[in-house]
Order: structure tokens, then C-alpha cells, then sequence
């Protein structure tokens, strides 16, 4: 999709509003947000401030919370530890000061490079190809075991690295200084041996020549004009500004993180960076990127003042009319067709014609009639908020999604359309989670919480596309008649799940035209 370059003073000044009023999963989000916006920009104090509310108080964040990880092993330790005072005690953590909070960091920092070094190309043979999907469980893989990694990560030492793969020639093609053109698929392959060369280098401290390598490969996506959005490019970048601070090319470093995030800022996770190197952490909190940022001192004490007087009453969400269904879809044929590219409406379009040419990816409304039919057909009511976009589009084409939302006469039980997929997932998934764990939504949740049984009963209302399908969840109701609703995809690995069809609809549309 399309990139949207962030006003970071405006998104500021408008999430101090939201914050007044909004409830309090949605508030700590914006804390957690905002407080990583603090990092970045300099103001370490400020963001201590605020990600310290989300330990203790009306605002305490839940363990289970997805935020709470990031917290507690990422922001946290590094901000305390660059800003010399005690790490408040965090979860089942107690508080940590001076050398023990040093020792901490160091060790994260130890174990982050070392999941850094590790070829991901020779994991995935033992998963298979290197797929996304199974990219995304080398991930996880390396996350959950990084502890086994650190430990082991000196032995690599004993094997030194080969020679790189490549002749002088082949190189001098890659850059474009020969006669010879490469074709796309041979400079994604080069470049791919490049990074597990400049991989193999830093394992064994060979720091000055993987800069150099890294330079190479910065030259030659460069010269064929590629994306640097990929994360191979994501991950070199990150190895070469932390092999620059260890070696002392502070200045080198920071023009590197600088370039990095005008590259990468719609993408941006800082929790990539704080684990590499201390340094890195060190030059945000010296303002590296305030001018990027743009935040001004008075906008961080506002925001201050809204989480110092942040009180909310609990209401009851109301239920989307037919009338908000038609602003919000209208909304979205408005932007499908002029926030996206040129080739991506092209694709659409191979997709999906006869919506692309109407500029219109809705459908006649169903009658109450045909919504009758539907839920006499499966002895169930459907949740309010599903019925009424029925009733302002028996369907919808989600071009950017590639799939369809289905019509009336199209719905029907997952476990019908796709027993297999069920059986699949509730033959091998651990179905034990905790209520707590379970019932955390937004960014709060961690989409492998999931109960793999609601499968059997879940509804499917779209067709499922790249491994991707929506659900609705009957065994999972509120008081307004809501059924849960589910994102479901064996690439999440899991499910995101929101409280309705209209809130995962809403989530939707936001991730994809960036409002």
C-alpha cells in the first residue's frame, strides 16, 4: 500500500484530545504510542513519565498485554538505564538499579545480536522453504529461545566465515560497472548471500568489513533503484548502524539511523533498534531524530497533563446504523481508488473489473427478507452490527485485500467451507488460555492467543484468500448482541480479534489508508 509521511506534531496534538476521552484500552495504546514518539524525539523524562503510568494505576497495563513485553524487556531498562535512575519494578520484575540494571541491558543487548546473526536461510530448512509464513515462525523461533542462542552464540566463533560466494566480476555486474545487466532474480540472490556474509563477519568480529559489505549492498539497491522496505535491507541496516557504534564510527552511525528513518518511518519499530546497542538508544535521547519528530516542549507537557488527568467513565459502544456503515464504506471506495498505486489498481482491476471500472466495490443492499432467510438457515441472529451492513451492502468487494465479504446467500459455517482448515488447526493448537490472555484486543493483543475449538462453530463471511479469512465468533457474545470477530490467517500465525464486525472493519480501513 501506499505510504502516508506522518505529521507527528499534528498526530500528537490530536491523540492529547483523543486521550481525554477515550477508553482505557484505547488510552494506554495511545500512552505506549506516544511515549516511544517521546524516546524518539529526545525527551527522555517525558517518556519515562508516561510509559511509567502504564505500571501502576487506573492506566496499569494487564501482563498479558502485548504492550507489557515491550516494556518490560525493551523500553524500560534502556530508558532507565541511559537516564541513570532505578527501572520501577515491572510484571513479576522486581526493581532494578546500578550495576544490576547494567548487567540487564548488556545481556539484552547480547541477545538481541545474537538473534540478529543467525541465518534465517538455514533455519528455514528445517521448516521448509523460505517462505514468509515460515520467516514468521523463524521469528518466533528465535524470540522465544534467545536465551539458548546468547549462550551458544560464541561457538559460532570456531567456525570462521567462508570467502564470499562471488568472483570481482560478478560484483562489478551487481553494481552496474560491467556491460552485463543482472536480472532481478540474480541481484535479490546476490544480495541475499550478501547479507549472510556481512552476517558471518560480525559473528566473528569482523566488524570493519562488514560496514564495508554493508556499503556494497547499500550501492547496489542503489544503483537498480529496489525498495529498501524488505527485511533483508531492514535487517542489514540494523546490523551495520550497531557494528558502526562498536567500532566508533559514532558519526558514521548516526548519519546511517538518520537515513534509515527517513527511509523506513511509516514502518518504523523502534523496538528493532533499543536492543542492538546501547548507543543507539544513547543518540535518540540526545535528540538524533527532534527535528524529524517535530514535537515541541509545550505539546509534551499538554500531553503530560491529559494522562495526570485522565478519568473515565465506562460507556456501552452504540451500535453502527446503516447510516454510519454508508459513511465509512463510502469512505473506503473514495481512498481504494486514489490512495493506492497506479499498479495496484491495475491488479485490482485483474481481480476485480467490474468493481475497478465502477469505482465502486459495494453491492445492492439486502432486503430484510433475504437477512431473514440467512438466519433461519443457521438458527442463530446475526450480531447487529453485521446485519446493518447487510442492509447497506449485501457483500463487498475488499480490493486491497484481495477478497470478498460474502452476500446472504453466500455465508455459511467455517466448519462447512472449510472443515479441513478446522481440523488442521484444532488437531495441533494448545486451547488452555487464560481468560486474561484471551481477552485483550487492539494492540494489546498477541494474535497466537487464540481458541483454535471457536473454530468449529465460527462463521465465515468472506472468502478466504492467500490463507486469509473473516470470521464471526458466536461463543464469544457481548451485551449488545456482538459477536467476536476474527482476522484469521495461518501467515498471522492465529487470528486478530476484535469485540465486533464493525470494530474490525473500522481497524481495517485505518491500517490500509493510514487514518
Amino acid at each position: 500500500m501506499k505510504t502516508f509521511p506522518k505529521d507527528y506534531s499534528q498526530l500528537l496534538s490530536q491523540l492529547t484530545e483523543e486521550i481525554k476521552t477515550a477508553p482505557r484500552d484505547r488510552a494506554k495504546t495511545i500512552i505506549h504510542q506516544v511515549g516511544y514518539w517521546f524516546i524518539l524525539a529526545g525527551y527522555g523524562q517525558a517518556a519515562y513519565e508516561s510509559l511509567s503510568s502504564l505500571l501502576n494505576g487506573t492506566l496499569r497495563l494487564s501482563p498479558s498485554s502485548a504492550l507489557m513485553h515491550s516494556l518490560k524487556d525493551n523500553a524500560l531498562p534502556y530508558l532507565c538505564y541511559t537516564l541513570n535512575i532505578p527501572c520501577p519494578a515491572i510484571a513479576d520484575r522486581a526493581e532494578m538499579s546500578g550495576e544490576e540494571l547494567a548487567e540487564f541491558v548488556r545481556e539484552l543487548e547480547r541477545q538481541s545480536l545474537s538473534m540478529m546473526l543467525i541465518d534465517p536461510f538455514s533455519l528455514a530448512g528445517i521448516y521448509g522453504a523460505p517462505t514468509l509464513f515460515n520467516l514468521r515462525v523463524i521469528q518466533a523461533v528465535r524470540y522465544h529461545f534467545r536465551w539458548v542462542i546468547a549462550l551458544f552464540h560464541p561457538l559460532l566463533k570456531i567456525f570462521p566465515p567462508k570467502a564470499p560466494p562471488w568472483t570481482d566480476k560478478t560484483l562489478q555486474k551487481m553494481l552496474g560497472l560491467s556491460d552485463e545487466k543482472p536480472r532481478d532474480r540474480e541481484i535479490y540472490a546476490f544480495l541475499q548471500e550478501v547479507h549472510r556474509v556481512i552476517q558471518a563477519y560480525c559473528r566473528n568480529d569482523r566488524l570493519h568489513e562488514a560496514i564495508e559489505l554493508a556499503e556494497q549492498y547499500d550501492a547496489i539497491r542503489q544503483t537498480w533503484n529496489l525498495a529498501t522496505e524488505d527485511w533483508i535491507s531492514k535487517a542489514v541496516q540494523i546490523i551495520a548502524i550497531a557494528a558502526c557504534f562498536q567500532v566508533g564510527k559514532e558519526a558514521k552511525a548516526k548519519a546511517r539511523l538518520v537515513k534509515w528513518w527517513h527511509q523506513n518511518q511509516e514502518r518504523f519499530n523502534l523496538n528493532l533498534f533499543l536492543p542492538n546497542h546501547r548507543a543507539i538508544f544513547q543518540a535518540l535521547l540526545e535528540g538524533l531524530l527532534e527535528d524529524e519528530i517535530g514535537i515541541s516542549q509545550e505539546q509534551v507537557a499538554t500531553f503530560l497533563d491529559a494522562i495526570r488527568n485522565y478519568s473515565y467513565i465506562p460507556q456501552t459502544p452504540k451500535i453502527p446504523s446503516v447510516s454510519d456503515w454508508k459513511e465509512l464504506m463510502e469512505a473506503w471506495n473514495r481512498n481504494i481508488f486514489s490512495k493506492t498505486s497506479e499498479e495496484e489498481r491495475e491488479s485490482f482491476a485483474d481481480w476485480f473489473p467490474d468493481a475497478t471500472t465502477q469505482k465502486d466495490c459495494s453491492q445492492p443492499p439486502a432486503t430484510e427478507e433475504e437477512i431473514q432467510e440467512l438466519e433461519q438457515r443457521l438458527g442463530q441472529t446475526l450480531p447487529p452490527s453485521y446485519r446493518n451492513f447487510l442492509l447497506y451492502s449485501n457483500g463487498w468487494t475488499v480490493a486491497n485485500m484481495y477478497q470478498k465479504l460474502f452476500g446472504t446467500q453466500e455465508v455459511d459455517w467455517f466448519n462447512t467451507l472449510n472443515q479441513e482448515w478446522v481440523e488442521a488447526w484444532t488437531g495441533i493448537e494448545e486451547d488452555e488460555i487464560s481468560d486474561e490472555k484471551y481477552f485483550q484486543y487492539g494492540e494489546h493483543q498477541d494474535c497466537v492467543y487464540m481458541r483454535s475449538r471457536y473454530l468449529e462453530t465460527a462463521l465465515q463471511i468472506s472468502t478466504d484468500e492467500d490463507g486469509y479469512v473473516y470470521l464471526l465468533n458466536p461463543m464469544v457474545v457481548d451485551e449488545r448482541g456482538e459477536w467476536e470477530a476474527w482476522d484469521f490467517g495461518n501467515k498471522h500465525p492465529g487470528a486478530y480479534r476484535y469485540r465486533s464486525f464493525w470494530e474490525m472493519m473500522q481497524a481495517t480501513y485505518n491500517s490500509a489508508f493510514g487514518e
